[in-house]
This record gives C-alpha cells, sequence and structure tokens, in this order.
C-alpha cells in the first residue's frame, strides 16, 4: 500500500509543478494587471489635475481679461468725459474772451467816437503874436479846445528846447515864449500839445538877422583912443 501510495505521489509531482508553475504566472499576471491598473489610475489623476488645473488657469485668465476690459473700458469712459469737459472749458474760455475782447473793443471804439466828435465840435487851436519877430524875442501864445487843467507843452520848430504851459478848466491857456537867438530868417512852427493828444500848431515869421550877444556889442562899440 505504501508503494501504491508512492506512485500516485510520484504520478501527481509533474501536475503539481504544472499547478504551481500555472499558480505563479497567474500571479505574476494579476500583479502585473494591478500595476498596470495602478499606472493608468495614476496617469488618469495626473490627467484629471492637469485639466483642473488647465480649467483653473483658463478661468483666471478669462476673469482678469475681462477686469482688464472693464477697466480700459471705464478708463475709456472717463478719458471721454474729461475730454468733453475740457471742450466745454475751452467753449467757455471763448466764448468769455469774445464777449470780454467784444467789450474792450466796443468800449475802445465808444471812447475813439467821444474823443473824435469833441476834437471835430471843439477842435484844439492856437494864435501867436505878434507873428513876425526878430530871433530872441518873446511871443504870446493862446490856446483853446485843450483838455481841462492839462500841462501844455509849447515847442519851436519842434525843438528839444521847451516851454510849458496850464490849460484852465476850459481847456484854455495863456502863455508866452522866447524864440530862439539862432532862429534863421523865414518861416517856423509854434507848437502846443497836451498830455491826451490834443494839439494845434501856428506859424511865426523870422524877419530879422540874429541879435548879436551883449559881448560882441561890447567889442564892436569899443574904439581905442588915439
Amino acid at each position: 500500500m505504501d508503494e501504491e501510495k508512492s506512485r500516485k505521489n510520484y504520478s501527481l509531482q509533474p501536475l503539481r509543478k504544472k499547478t504551481l508553475t500555472a499558480l505563479i504566472v497567474g500571479l505574476a499576471i494579476l500583479s502585473s494587471l494591478s500595476v498596470t491598473v495602478i499606472m493608468a489610475d495614476s496617469a488618469t489623476a495626473q490627467k484629471d489635475q492637469a485639466v483642473n488645473q488647465t480649467s483653473t488657469a483658463s478661468g483666471n485668465a478669462t476673469a482678469a481679461a475681462s477686469e482688464a476690459v472693464r477697466n480700459a473700458t471705464t478708463s475709456a469712459q472717463n478719458a471721454g468725459e474729461a475730454a468733453r469737459n475740457a471742450t466745454a472749458s475751452a467753449g467757455n474760455a471763448i466764448a468769455n474772451a469774445t464777449k470780454a475782447g467784444a467789450g474792450m473793443i466796443g468800449a475802445a471804439i465808444t471812447n475813439a467816437t467821444s474823443s473824435l466828435n469833441k476834437t471835430i465840435s471843439n477842435p484844439s487851436s492856437i494864435t501867436v503874436t505878434p507873428d513876425s519877430v526878430n530871433p530872441g524875442d518873446i511871443v504870446v501864445v493862446k490856446g483853446a479846445g485843450f483838455s481841462a487843467n492839462q500841462t501844455i507843452t509849447l515847442t519851436f520848430d519842434n525843438s528839444s528846447n521847451a516851454t510849458t504851459a496850464k490849460a484852465d478848466k476850459s481847456g484854455a491857456f495863456n502863455a508866452t515864449m522866447t524864440t530862439p537867438n539862432d532862429a534863421k530868417n523865414g518861416t517856423h512852427n509854434i507848437t502846443a500839445t497836451d498830455r491826451e493828444g490834443k494839439s494845434a500848431t501856428a506859424t511865426i515869421t523870422i524877419a530879422a538877422a540874429p541879435k548879436a550877444n551883449s559881448s560882441s556889442s561890447a567889442l564892436s562899440s569899443f574904439r581905442p583912443s588915439s
């Protein structure tokens, strides 16, 4: 009986070996499949994570772009409002300047017209007596139609040596001036001008030679004794 049992055990050894081998191979395949599944799950998880990160980044980029568009739109609106305000201010400034300029021009025209009317209605004039003199003679200059209470400047042929007079409240004056000692024979002008620009001119005639000075007269009259 022991021999029979031994023979059975011996005959089962190849089967056991095959079964063990098959079991080992199966375990290896199962282990490989498990690793593959684990790796696949890991890859899927990484893929999902990458997709989530991409979606998050895309969402953030979209939000940032939307915010940038809103900010740019707001800035453009503010710039437009500022431009409208600047245009309105410029328009107001131009209108005010035009109004002020028109007012100033109107006032200037009114003043000029008034002055012209006064000049036309009451022109300045002077008379000089006598009107024919020798060099160095004194003449009387009378004027009318000048500005009230103004200083009058009297000049001989626009010389820098001037004489002054004072007009009264009616614009009249009465003054004297001396003709230059070196005035030449002929016609000369005496001009009266006030500070507001009113002016009048009269002519006189120098009819004789210049007067000799006192030293020349003394020398010409001196005669040595014999």
